[in-house]
């Protein structure tokens, strides 16, 4: 399936594969479909290529290596839960930890667990850096950007 996105800044059409393994076409909202449709057919090779390439999202298994601290530990029984401590992230899941939405869930947790921790080795970081290089901050905020990977102002 093919996903198109209209944006006002693009300046024509860009084909990409998301972590999902989809192919995502961004265009202009002014630019006619079949326009979008006739680019795509002329590219189906460089995408086939883009697709084959693609490393797709990542298969969760029992023991693997998070991050740099923790393993996950899988279990399917039950319901849906996580349980994080500072060794590992343990996953009970009522379906095969193969299944989509199992690994959906598993992906989510992950997900939202590198983030914290990224969150709490960046404040601490800053706070040094800040201090070394005599400056000051008023907070700090992390996002899904994917175009804007930083940003200061006067006002924090």
């Amino acid at each position: 399936m093919i996903h198109i996105k209209r944006h006002a800044r693009s300046s024509g059409v860009s084909v990409r594969i998301n972590t999902a393994g989809q192919i995502v076409v961004s265009a202009p909202p002014y630019l006619p479909l079949f326009f979008i449709r006739r680019s795509v057919d002329s590219s189906i090779d460089t995408i086939r290529t883009m697709l084959a390439k693609s490393p797709g999202r990542p298969v969760y298994k029992d023991g693997m290596k998070i991050g740099q601290t923790r393993t996950l530990h899988l279990q399917s029984a039950g319901k849906y839960s996580s349980q994080i401590t500072t060794n590992s992230i343990r996953v009970t899941t009522p379906e095969s930890i193969e299944s989509k939405s199992t690994q959906e869930y598993i992906s989510d947790t992950v997900k939202k667990q590198l983030r914290k921790d990224a969150r709490v080795y960046l404040e601490a970081r800053l706070h040094i850096l800040a201090k070394r290089g005599d400056f000051r901050y008023e907070r700090v905020r992390l996002t899904n950007a994917s175009t804007r990977w930083g940003s200061c102002s006067t006002s924090g």
